[in-house]
């Protein structure tokens, strides 16, 4: 599974932005439905954050299926414990998407098995997947209440390193250039000269002669 740029990956999944944003939206607002009812009952909330997040995750594997019907270029593939969406534009890249919660660099949450380490791994491959397919985690935060869908990135790895993450809100915001890194021009790519061509030098303030100096 290939280490890709976000040149690459982020003008290939941007037309699907809305169906990703919506499979977090519509799984978050079922599960608000859940708990809106447990409430009614008098049953106690959910006591452990992983608990919310998996019942979100198990509302997204009802939903997601739906969300890309409609597309020829995406597959959702249905695993015994999981799900994840393979994206694969005609000749272009392929990407292969796991939606999950994400941690506080946007990583997606899991325990380390052999398959989540080499979907992790751009050196491993994954049995029954393109070996070409670039591995990507569709990742969500909470909003500050817990009660929404604040944010939905785009990250891609390797192992435990973040080599670059935008968020799909953002998009139209631009590309960064490979693994975020910005490059600033160096003194002598700026355009002001030495001889102070091209410096805007600041007016004096006026000086009122009349006003007087003790105010």
């Amino acid at each position: 599974m290939p280490v890709v740029t976000e040149s690459i990956v982020k003008p290939l999944l941007t037309p699907f932005h809305p169906q990703i944003r919506s499979v977090f939206d519509m799984a978050r607002a079922e599960v608000a439905l859940v708990e809106a009812f447990r409430r009614e009952r008098g049953l106690a909330e959910l006591r452990y954050p992983r608990t919310l997040a998996d019942t979100i995750y198990d509302a997204m594997s009802n939903i997601v299926g739906e969300a890309f019907d409609a597309d020829a270029d995406v597959k959702v593939i249905f695993e015994a414990q999981s799900f994840k969406v393979l994206f694969y534009p005609r000749g272009q890249q392929p990407i292969l998407a796991r939606f999950k919660k994400g941690d506080d660099e946007g990583r997606g949450q899991n325990h380390p098995t052999q398959t989540v380490i080499a979907f992790n791994d751009p050196t491993q491959c994954l049995p029954g997947f393109p070996a070409d397919a670039a591995c990507v985690d569709i990742t969500y935060t909470n909003d500050e209440l817990g009660s929404g869908i604040n944010e939905v990135l785009i990250v891609h790895r390797d192992g435990d390193r973040v080599l670059w993450s935008y968020s799909i809100d953002d998009a139209e915001s631009g590309i960064h250039d490979d693994y975020n890194i910005v490059e600033f021009p160096s003194v002598s790519e700026r355009p002001d000269d030495d001889d102070g061509e091209g410096l805007v030098t600041p007016k004096a303030p006026d000086v009122d002669t009349e006003q007087s100096t003790d105010e």
